[in-house]
């Protein structure tokens, strides 16, 4: 199984700490089941919303999650919107935030994937 985390690699930014890095030509590799997993690992229900959708981006930079938003729409039809952490603690991280339109289609798209201990994270999308 091809899963995005070990696609990645490193690279120091301008205030010495690491963030992740997306090769190029990468998310020519990404399918369904890999963006399940990567909702798996790092996604949940975005905040209040009954249909919303995060994805936990905080260790890629601007540039390579424009990126996956890019890939995202392109390949899933998956509209994206970037939100930004309100909480102090969180360093203003930037998440990927899918929006009602995108979430159902994501959910079809993912579901298959989905192991059962992990259904609960699409289970408000009706």
């Amino acid at each position: 199984m091809y899963i995005i985390e070990k696609e990645h690699s490193y690279e120091k930014s301008v205030s010495n700490k690491y963030k992740k890095v997306i090769p190029d030509g990468f998310f020519n590799k990404v399918t369904p089941q890999t963006l399940a997993v990567w909702f798996m690992d790092d996604g949940g229900k975005g905040g209040n919303s009954k249909y919303g959708i995060v994805i936990d981006c905080t260790n890629y930079n601007l540039h390579f999650i424009h990126i996956i938003q890019e890939t995202l729409l392109r390949k899933f039809s998956l509209k994206t919107s970037l939100h930004q952490s309100s909480k102090k603690n969180r360093n203003n991280k930037v998440k990927l935030f899918r929006l009602k339109e995108s979430a159902l289609r994501f959910k079809s798209i993912v579901k298959p994937y989905i192991i059962e201990s992990m259904e609960y994270k699409l289970s408000h999308i009706v």
